[in-house]
């Protein structure tokens, strides 16, 4: 059997050689033809035909194009086979295109997921870019699957590239922290933390509305209360700016982060108050929780909100008083 390409890629012979010959069963689980069954045509830097049958799927969230095909579980264990004895030559882009086929077949393999997580954690931190540490943690985090060492390896490598990572990028890594529930105790853990927040602030006159009450509301669910302390209070002043583009939901979180890191920035408060009393109709029950919890921790005793807050619970699907 030929040596596998360096990339990490391997040819339908792979598959072959494993035991599964090319000969998809009906119904069952579904992978992308990136993963390792046909050539790297299909992946991220191959120009996808434009339309037609059999053209590879729009790339989502940085997702290599993806042709959907069946499985049966004979293949998918003999693909999982292949796929550990060519473990060694996976790049982070491999390792995204494995990790969502695996999260879109529903598979479990835990033999496959350690040496993928092992694999992971090998690489060098230079092997990464930004948005493919963010899509790492994503699909990480759509498995189910929770490992400090893999984010904190990744946290590593987000610190080399946050020069050039985008809000998102940011935010998802604190989210995975916060997923975690990894206290930020550790001198890499706060450096990791303090690197996205940075980046963050240096992007904030930039950020929309839904990116300013993200940022804040993945922020605030860190252990660390000296640090969110001091992001959200430093992001706080974009609040003013974007609160009358915000929905209801987005403004009811922002509330509660500033109330989660005790921030009575006076200007943001009422920002979100005008804004969330132009919307009343569009509450829902959770939303009206968060603005009376939020503002009444700020001891901001809105007579405005909280009437309609009144209003809306009496009128709602909570009036029984």
């Amino acid at each position: 059997m030929p040596m596998p390409p360096k990339t990490g890629s391997f040819s339908p012979g792979a598959l072959t050689d494993a035991g599964a010959p090319w000969g998809l069963e009906a119904g069952g689980p579904s992978i992308s033809l990136s993963y390792g069954v046909v050539p790297r045509a299909c992946g991220r830097q191959a120009s996808a035909p434009q339309g037609g049958r059999g053209a590879p799927l729009a790339p989502v969230s940085g997702v290599p194009p993806r042709v959907q095909l069946p499985l049966s579980p004979v293949h998918w264990g003999a693909l999982a086979k292949a796929t550990t004895r060519v473990m060694g030559a996976l790049s982070p882009d491999d390792l995204l295109v494995i990790y969502n086929g695996l999260r879109a077949s529903g598979l479990r393999d835990n033999e496959l997921q350690r040496s993928l997580h092992l694999r992971l954690q090998e690489l060098p931190a230079a092997a990464f870019t930004a948005t493919e540490i963010r899509d790492l943690l994503r699909v990480l985090q759509q498995c189910g699957w929770r490992s400090v060492n893999t984010l904190r390896h990744l946290a590593t490598a987000f610190r080399a590239t946050a020069e050039s990572a985008s809000p998102s990028c940011c935010r998802e890594l604190m989210a995975a922290y916060a997923r975690l529930r990894v206290p930020l105790d550790v001198e890499a853990d706060k450096a990791a933390f303090a690197a996205a927040a940075q980046r963050l602030l240096q992007q904030a006159s930039a950020l929309g509305p839904k990116e300013v009450s993200l940022a804040l509301n993945s922020s605030v669910k860190c252990r660390s209360t000296a640090a969110t302390v001091r992001f959200v209070a430093s992001m706080a002043p974009q609040i003013p700016r974007v609160a009358a583009a915000m929905r209801p939901m987005q403004l009811a979180l922002t509330a509660n982060a500033l109330a989660v890191a005790s921030a009575r920035h006076l200007g943001a408060l009422h920002a979100i108050e005008e804004a969330a009393l132009t919307q009343k109709d569009k509450w829902l029950p959770q939303d009206v929780a968060l603005f009376i919890n939020a503002f009444t921790r700020l001891e901001m005793y809105s007579d405005p909100l909280f009437g309609a807050a009144a209003e809306h619970v009496s009128l709602g699907p909570f009036a029984f008083l």
